[in-house]
């Protein structure tokens, strides 16, 4: 089994380093473009199944990216985004955050420690939700030896991506760049390799959430 795990493309609010959470945006210009040439470069690849986050950025970057195949897109609300509650549509730019800076360190490095907002998802039914997925689906039968289409975002995908590496670097240096995959190979229900943050664009785009360890 191959999963292709796929950050959406590019919103107005990572423009503006605004906290997205389950808050329902949609890809902007360069989001479309990115999502749509990823698809053209992945034309001859077949997938065998496809599923998505049901918030509308994540799903309409898998629409883009599957393109002219006729296969379904499962919709699953355990890949949606990390919620961060009262903090949704917060500025979490380090030069001039909205959200405290205490809070978004140490949702960046001390996750031992991080306290969700109010009405928000701790890190721990987090990484539950999108276990719960990602065990489901590697030891379906019907889905063995396939190639998978997993479309979400950089939090849920970063959490999914924890079941993989099983260690406490949850984010591995950064957030997922938009329209980038990990791409997960599974034999006997265990992952045994893995690519990181492969992008199939031709041109760089800003690292809007790069995570500065320095910091």
């Amino acid at each position: 089994m191959e999963l292709y795990i796929l950050r959406h493309g590019t919103t107005e609010w990572n423009r503006t380093h605004r906290l997205q959470g389950r808050t329902d945006t949609e890809l902007d210009g360069e989001g479309i473009r990115l999502a749509k040439e990823t698809g053209e470069k992945l034309k001859d690849l077949h997938f065998d199944a496809a599923y998505s986050s049901p918030l509308k950025r994540a799903y309409d970057t898998a629409v883009y990216v599957l393109g002219d195949r006729k296969l379904p897109i499962i919709k699953d609300e355990r890949l949606a985004e990390f919620s961060f509650g009262d903090w949704e549509g917060m500025n979490c730019d380090p030069g001039n955050p909205k959200a405290s800076k205490e809070a978004i360190d140490s949702l960046k490095f001390n996750l031992d420690n991080y306290t969700a907002p109010p009405h928000g998802e701790s890190m721990q039914e987090l990484i539950d939700r999108t276990h719960s997925f990602y065990d489901e689906i590697i030891h379906k039968p019907e889905l063995q030896g396939k190639r998978i289409l997993v479309s979400m975002h950089g939090g849920s995908g970063r959490a999914l991506m924890h079941s993989v590496w099983q260690d406490r670097d949850f984010w591995h240096g950064k957030v997922p760049p938009n329209c980038s995959f990990c791409i997960v190979t599974v034999e006997n229900g265990k992952a045994v390799h893995v690519e990181k943050d492969v992008v199939y664009y031709s041109e760089n785009v800003t690292d809007y959430y790069a995570i500065d360890k320095k910091a």
